[in-house]
């Protein structure tokens, strides 16, 4: 029976490929750090994830896992083995009990890849084209190979098809926050003139081999979804302009498109918005993360204000881009906190479905009190802890509270 809300356009059912939606909120692919260091599920995962799905979002995505080695993240959920899968199942049938749909994000480090989690010398940080080190990790990027861009995208579809294997409905290749896929759809860290790069059309090659190769992985029933950079912290970067060229041609290949932006090397702040927690950073200087130098500290004091939280803050880009996208349904994140504002984008059709990630970090329960008529806005202040924390190397929480939310 459906619930009676005062949110009708936001609390609707919608349906992809036969798959209905209860709502059209979803939790996204917030990042952890609770799997073991072999990216096995752990039971503290399976109780996170519990804990979101009983809040009443229509979809959810547990944290990003890693379809290969070298990762970016520490205690990062994998779906680079076979190993993976009883525990990638467990979290799906966690997610199914409670009504939801749900998906699982797959990513490559490339550049992003943190040198002091490799397990082996084998591993190295690689990418499109070379570049020098980056500014969190310190890290020097060699250029891929022909035979290494073809594994890559083998890489994707062999995860993809652990995904389903594992039981899950969605699975995302993420080509947002600087990842492999985004590094080859960037003119700032994809400098090749082969058929890999040098016009828009050869840095979109990457994106679409590889999810033609995951489409024929998992066949026709699985949705295929991204989540894609509309503008990146550098002004030789994607920005609107070059979302523009992308979108059109991401819509003939996926089921849906979410929409974000920002690096996680270079500026992650630009993909969260707000405070920018400097003491909470200094913490890890000479831990797993290396590179967070006096020069980095002093650069995030200069963008402080260009970062600063707004609601919706990815919106005029959801307007621009939703009419390029055809009959494929866009996902907007990015700052939703007020239901008669999410109401509304669903309304209006700038979106067809919301991405929430912090604001259910504080409050798992957030769209169950949306579906009974919430007004209030979330209690996330946006103080972004939660985030660099988990880069340090500690497990997701929430710190509006002294002790926190851990849900085990």
């Amino acid at each position: 029976m459906t619930r009676q809300t005062k949110w009708m356009e936001l609390c609707s059912p919608i349906e992809m490929r036969g798959i209905t939606f209860k709502n059209r909120m979803m939790r996204s692919g917030m990042y952890e750090g609770m799997a073991t260091e072999r990216g096995e599920v752990t039971p503290e995962l399976e109780s996170w994830i519990a804990r979101q799905a009983a809040g009443g979002a229509g979809c959810i995505f547990p944290g990003y896992t890693n379809v290969c080695l070298p990762r970016c993240m520490p205690f990062q959920t994998g779906s680079y083995d076979d190993s993976h899968i009883p525990g990638l199942k467990k979290l799906a049938d966690t997610i199914h009990s409670y009504g939801a749909v749900a998906g699982l994000q797959l990513a490559a480090a490339g550049r992003q890849a943190n040198p002091n989690l490799f397990f082996s010398g084998a591993e190295a940080v690689m990418g499109p084209s070379a570049m020098g080190p980056s500014p969190m990790y310190q890290a020097a990027c060699r250029e891929m190979t022909e035979a290494e861009i073809w594994k890559a995208v083998e890489d994707q579809a062999a995860a993809a098809v652990r995904a389903k294997k594992a039981g899950f409905d969605i699975v995302l290749p993420n080509a947002a926050h600087g990842y492999m896929l985004a590094q080859f759809l960037s003119p700032h860290t994809n400098k090749r003139t082969d058929a890999w790069g040098g016009t828009p059309e050869k840095r979109f090659k990457f994106f679409e081999e590889t999810f033609r190769a995951v489409r024929e992985a998992v066949g026709p029933e699985m949705l295929v979804w991204t989540k894609i950079s509309v503008d990146e912290p550098w002004s030789d970067g994607i920005n609107l302009d070059e979302a523009k060229i992308f979108i059109p041609e991401v819509a003939k290949l996926v089921d849906a498109i979410e929409i974000s932006g920002g690096t996680i090397v270079d500026n992650v702040f630009m993909m969260t918005r707000g405070e920018i927690p400097i003491g909470t950073l200094k913490k890890g200087v000479g831990g797993i993360v290396e590179g967070i130098t006096s020069e980095l500290i002093n650069g995030l004091y200069g963008i402080r204000d260009s970062v600063k939280f707004e609601e919706t803050y990815w919106y005029n880009h959801a307007v621009a881009l939703k009419p390029l996208c055809g009959d494929t349904p866009l996902i907007l994140t990015g700052g939703h906190k007020y239901p008669a504002t999410m109401n509304q984008i669903i309304k209006e059709g700038t979106a067809d479905m919301l991405s929430l990630a912090r604001v259910l970090a504080a409050e798992p329960d957030f769209p169950n009190d949306v579906l009974d008529g919430r007004e209030d806005p979330g209690k996330c202040s946006n103080c972004n802890k939660c985030l660099v924390e988990v880069v340090l190397g500690n497990k997701l929480r929430c710190y509006l509270a002294d002790d926190g939310y851990s849900y085990t």
